[in-house]
C-alpha cells in the first residue's frame, strides 16, 4: 500500500509538470487560464464564462509568442464579426493594481491585417511612458504584456458596476451607466447616471429605485450577476464593465476594487482579543502575534514569504482587533490552503479541499509546520523548566514595590521577552489540537475533563460554595432568592475562619485570571475580590452541582482520545503560564500607574492603559511632559468612548471604518435573532445585558446577553438560564462552558447587544441557532 501511495503520488506530480508544458500561443476564454501566462484580465474572464455569465467569446494571446496570419485564421475577424483586442498585461487588474487606463485597446477590428496591427499596437503601449511610471510608482516588475481577443460587443448602455461602495465600502451595489459602448464610459467626458442599489431584495425598497437607461429586468439581472461575481471571487469587492446591447446583457471586464484593499475582518479576532482594545495592550500584543504568525509562515513558504509583510497582519480600527483578511488569503493560496480561506476568513463559509497542484508543490514547507508541531510537547516541556517556571517565580518573588521606576521598566521588558515563545505555544498548540479533534473526531464532552484554568477555577469555587452553604442551616426556611440569604451567606463567609481561608487560597490560585485574559487593561481576579465573594455566595443560592462528564467507553473512542489528550493538557498548562505572565505585565504597570498618580501625573486608575509602551517608556524616562501626557490620555480616552458605542462590522474594507449607517429599526424584523448554535436545549427567561463581567443584577434564570465570552466569563455562566454572545463560535470559551452545564447558548448574534433590552422576554433555541423575542 505505501508503494502504491507513493507511485500515485509520483503520477500526480509527473501530470502537475506536464500540464505546466502544456502551455497554447492561443488559447480559448472556454478553458481555464493562468494568470501568470495571460495576465489576470484573461484569466478572470475565463473563469466567469465557465461560470455561466455572459462573457463575449474570446482567446488569450501569450506575452511572447510571435504574431502571424495563424492566430487570424482561428479567430477569423470579419465585417459581420467584428473583434476586440485588449490589453492584459499579467499585472493588470490585480489585487495590487488595476494598471486603468494605461494600456491600449483597439477595435473594432474587422480584417486579419487589422488584428495583427492591433495586438501590435496594444503590446507597444506597454512601453509608454506613463504606463512604465504607473508600475514604477506602485513598485511593479517588468512581468509582460499578454492580450486578449474578443468579439466586439455593440453597446446601447455600458456602464461599472461596483459590488460595494467604492468609497466606504458600505453594503449597497453602485451602478454608473452612459449610453453607447464601453468608450463613453472610460472616457470621463460624460456625466454617468449614478444608482445605488441594495445588496437584496427587502420589501419595497428595492423597487423605489429605478434608472432611465437600463430596463428594471436588466438592472435587476446586473445585481445579480455582480453579486455572482463577488461570490466567485471570494467575497472580493469587484469593479465589474458591463455592456448591455438592446438585448443581453454582457460583462467584459472584472477586477477588484483597489481602494477597498485591504480587507479586514473579525472573524477569530473577535474571539482571540475581544471588545474594545486599549493602545497599551495593543502595543504589546500586535508585535507579539504578527511576530508569531510571521515565523510559522515563513517557515512553510521559505523563500516564498519575502516580499509578504506580516506586520500588517492584524490592525485596530475603531479600538477593535481586525485580521488582514487580503494577506492571509494570499498566504492561504501560497501555502496549498483551500481557495475558501479567504470566504471562510469574511463570512464564515466552510473550508474546502485544497487545489491539489498547491498542495504538492508546498509539501516540503508543511511537513516542516507538522515537525515542528510534532515536537511541541517536548520544546514546552523544555522551556516551561528552563525559562517559564523560573521566571514566574522570580516575579512572585519580588515585591514590586521595592523597584524603582527603572526597575519596573526593566522587569516589562523582560516579561515581553519571555511573552515571546509562550505566544508561540499559545497559537500552534490551538492548531495542533484542533487538526487533531478534526481527524480523530473527537467532541468537546470526551475533553471536558481537562482542567483549563476557568474551568479548574470554577469546579473549585463551586465545591466551596457547598460548604459554604452547609454553614448556614437557616437557609432552608429562606427564599433561595432573597437578599437575606445573600446577605447571611456573606456574613458566614466573612466570620468564618475556615471557608474565609479557602476562599483566600482559591483567589491566590488563580486571581490571575481576569475577563479578557488577553487584555492586561482589565483587572484580574485578584484585583475584584468582591465580585469573587458575590459569585461565591450566588453559587451556594443555587446549589449548583458538579457537570455530569462523559467518557467514551469503546476501545476505538479511547484511543482516538488519547490522540488528542495529550495536546489538550498541553494547551491547559500553556494557557495558565500565558495568564500568569500577562497578570504579571499587568500588575507592573499598575504599579508604575501608581507611582504616576501619587505624583499628580495620572487623574485616575486606568490613564497609563491609554498609554503605548513607547509613550510609557518616554515618560519614565523624563521624555514626556506631564501636560502633553494628560493631553494623551484624555484624546484616546474619549476615542476610546466613541468606538466602544459606535457599531462595528464584521468586515472591513480599505484602512478606515464605514461611517455610521442611520436608519430605522424595522419593528418586524425584530421577532427573531440568528446565531450560531452552539449549545442545546430551549429555555425562556428575561434579559440581562452584560456589558462588563459583573455578577450584581444577575437573577437565576436570566438570559445573558454578553458582547463575548473570553475565559474569565466562566464564573458567570452558572447564574444563566441561557447565553447569548455578539461573536464566537462552537469552540468558544462560552460555548464549552454552556455545554458543561447544560445551559443552551447562540453565539455570533450580529448587534445582540443593541436589539435585545433588560427586560426583555426571549427564547433561546441552542438547538437551531435562534433567539426568539417573546411578544407582550
Amino acid at each position: 500500500e505505501i508503494w502504491a501511495a507513493l507511485g500515485l503520488v509520483g503520477l500526480l506530480v509527473w501530470i502537475d509538470l506536464r500540464q505546466k508544458d502544456d502551455v497554447m500561443a492561443l488559447v480559448s476564454l472556454d478553458r481555464q487560464l493562468n494568470p501568470a501566462q495571460y495576465g489576470a484580465k484573461a484569466a478572470r474572464l475565463a473563469q466567469l464564462r465557465r461560470l455561466g455569465l455572459n462573457v463575449p467569446k474570446g482567446w488569450g494571446v501569450l506575452k511572447e509568442q510571435k504574431i502571424d496570419i495563424s492566430i487570424a485564421q482561428q479567430v477569423q475577424p470579419s465585417t459581420n464579426h467584428p473583434l476586440l483586442v485588449r490589453s492584459s498585461a499579467i499585472e493588470e487588474d490585480s489585487e495590487q493594481s488595476s494598471a486603468a487606463g494605461q494600456y491600449r485597446t483597439v477595435g473594432p477590428v474587422t480584417s486579419a491585417a487589422e488584428l495583427l496591427a492591433a495586438i501590435e499596437v496594444c503590446r507597444a503601449s506597454y512601453g509608454d511612458g506613463g504606463a512604465i511610471a504607473y508600475r514604477q510608482s506602485r513598485g511593479l516588475g517588468e512581468t509582460g504584456m499578454s492580450v486578449l481577443i474578443q468579439r466586439y460587443v455593440t453597446g446601447k448602455v455600458a456602464g461599472v458596476a461596483f459590488s460595494r461602495h467604492p468609497l466606504n465600502g458600505a453594503d449597497c451595489i453602485v451602478v454608473e451607466a452612459l449610453p453607447g459602448g464601453a468608450e463613453a464610459v472610460v472616457g470621463g467626458t460624460q456625466t454617468p447616471e449614478h444608482l445605488e442599489l441594495p445588496r437584496e431584495e427587502r420589501d419595497e425598497q428595492s423597487k423605489q429605485v429605478k434608472g432611465t437607461l437600463l430596463p428594471a429586468e436588466v438592472l435587476k439581472e446586473l445585481v445579480q450577476s455582480v453579486l455572482k461575481i463577488e461570490d466567485c471571487f471570494e467575497g472580493v469587492p469587484q469593479d465589474v464593465e458591463w455592456i448591455w446591447d438592446g438585448d443581453r446583457l454582457w460583462i467584459v471586464q472584472s477586477r477588484p476594487i483597489s481602494t477597498l484593499q485591504p480587507i479586514w475582518t473579525r472573524t477569530i479576532a473577535a474571539e482571540v482579543i475581544p471588545g474594545v482594545i486599549h493602545p497599551l495592550t495593543w502595543s504589546i500584543n500586535q508585535p507579539l502575534t504578527c511576530g508569531v504568525w510571521g515565523k510559522l509562515f515563513s517557515l512553510v513558504l521559505g523563500q516564498g514569504a519575502e516580499d509578504l509583510d506580516f506586520s500588517q497582519t492584524a490592525t485596530l480600527l475603531g479600538s477593535h482587533a481586525y485580521f488582514n483578511a487580503t494577506l492571509l488569503g494570499t498566504i492561504f493560496r501560497r501555502m496549498g490552503l483551500p481557495e475558501q480561506g479567504l470566504e471562510f476568513l469574511l463570512r464564515g463559509q466552510k473550508m474546502g479541499k485544497p487545489p491539489l497542484q498547491s498542495t504538492l508543490r508546498n509539501i516540503p514547507g508543511l511537513l516542516r509546520l507538522l515537525g515542528k508541531e510534532g515536537q511541541l510537547p517536548q520544546d514546552f516541556h523544555r522551556d516551561r523548566v528552563d525559562c517559564f517556571e523560573p521566571a514566574i517565580a522570580q516575579l512572585e518573588s519580588v515585591a514590586l514595590e521595592s523597584l524603582n521606576p527603572t526597575e519596573l521598566l526593566a522587569r516589562i521588558d523582560r516579561i515581553c521577552n519571555w511573552l515571546v515563545p509562550a505566544t508561540y505555544y499559545n497559537i500552534v498548540g490551538p492548531i495542533g489540537l484542533a487538526i487533531r479533534r478534526s481527524l480523530f473526531q473527537v467532541p468537546d464532552r470526551w475533553l471536558s475533563d481537562i482542567p483549563t484554568p476557568e474551568l479548574a477555577s470554577l469546579r473549585e469555587l463551586t465545591q466551596l460554595a457547598a460548604q459554604l452553604r452547609k454553614l448556614v442551616p437557616e437557609t432552608n426556611s429562606l427564599d433561595p432568592s432573597s437578599s437575606e440569604l445573600k446577605t447571611l451567606l456573606l456574613e458566614t463567609l466573612v466570620r468564618d475562619r475556615e471557608i474565609s481561608t479557602q476562599f483566600e487560597c482559591w483567589l491566590d490560585r488563580f486571581g490571575y485570571l481576569s475577563e479578557v485574559g488577553t487584555d492586561i487593561a482589565v483587572p484580574t481576579w485578584k484585583e475584584s475580590p468582591d465580585k469573587l465573594r458575590s459569585l461565591l455566595c450566588s453559587l451556594a443560592m443555587q446549589s449548583v452541582d458538579q457537570p455530569n462528564l462523559q467518557h467514551p467507553t469503546q476501545l476505538l473512542q479511547k484511543w482516538r482520545l488519547r490522540q488528542c489528550r495529550e495536546r489538550a493538557e498541553l494547551q491547559a498548562k500553556v494557557d495558565e503560564i500565558y495568564a500568569k505572565l500577562l497578570a504579571h505585565l499587568r500588575w507592573t504597570f499598575v504599579e508604575l500607574e501608581r507611582r504616576g498618580i501619587a505624583a499628580c501625573e495620572f487623574e485616575r486608575q486606568g490613564d497609563i492603559f491609554l498609554l503605548e509602551l513607547a509613550d510609557v517608556q518616554d515618560w519614565v524616562a523624563g521624555s514626556l511632559g506631564s501636560i502633553h501626557l494628560r493631553t494623551l490620555v484624555e484624546r484616546r480616552k474619549s476615542q476610546l468612548e466613541r468606538d466602544r458605542s459606535r457599531e462595528i462590522p464584521l468586515v472591513v474594507y480599505g484602512d478606515r471604518l464605514p461611517p455610521p449607517v442611520h436608519r430605522e429599526v424595522d419593528k418586524r424584523g425584530m421577532a427573531e435573532l440568528y446565531g450560531i448554535p452552539a449549545s442545546g436545549g430551549c429555555v425562556e427567561g428575561v434579559v440581562k445585558i452584560c456589558r462588563t463581567f459583573e455578577f450584581a443584577g444577575i437573577e437565576p434564570g436570566s438570559i445573558v446577553v454578553v458582547p463575548y465570552t473570553d475565559a474569565g466569563w466562566a464564573p458567570l455562566l452558572v447564574n444563566a438560564a441561557a447565553i447569548v454572545a455578539e461573536v464566537g463560535g462552537q469552540l468558544s470559551h462560552g460555548a464549552i462552558v454552556a455545554r458543561e452545564y447544560k445551559i443552551p447558548a447562540v453565539m455570533n448574534v450580529q448587534q445582540a447587544m443593541a436589539r435585545l433590552r433588560d427586560g426583555q422576554r426571549v427564547r433561546v433555541d441552542g438547538d437551531r441557532g435562534i433567539v426568539e423575542i417573546c411578544q407582550p
